[in-house]
């Protein structure tokens, strides 16, 4: 794990986003090497993928009747969406921006959109 995760950049914010960001992304490194273990001991490929982003969204129940889902809307889902898929640790500008200096080393910036890859 990085670390980072329990570092609070602005303790107004009363979830702490901060932190949850930065467990976010140490939860994605943390299940890394049991996944490709058990890839290992089954012989096949199996890797983590996972993104990391920062925005605002819409959580609620859309539709009436049987056709009602719960579900989560907004720019922001589509931005996660268009940050890449498969296996690899990604996350955005905003949240690359929010990690302390010392914690933004093992990251690798991709564009469009603004993506850092975690170093393996």
């Amino acid at each position: 794990m990085h670390g980072w995760g329990a570092r609070s950049l602005n303790p107004r914010i009363g979830v702490r986003l901060p932190y949850g960001l930065a467990a976010a992304a140490d939860c994605a490194h943390a299940l890394r090497d049991p996944a490709r273990a058990l890839g290992a001991e089954y012989d096949i490929a199996l890797d983590v993928g996972a993104n990391v982003h920062l925005a605002t969204v819409v959580e609620g129940v859309f539709g009436r009747g049987p056709s009602a889902a719960q579900d989560v809307v907004g720019a922001g889902v589509i931005h996660t969406y268009r940050m890449g898929a498969g296996a690899g640790i990604r996350i955005s500008e905003p949240v690359y921006r929010k990690l302390p200096n010392d914690a933004r080393a093992g990251w690798n910036k991709h564009q469009p959109p603004a993506t850092y890859t975690a170093s393996e």
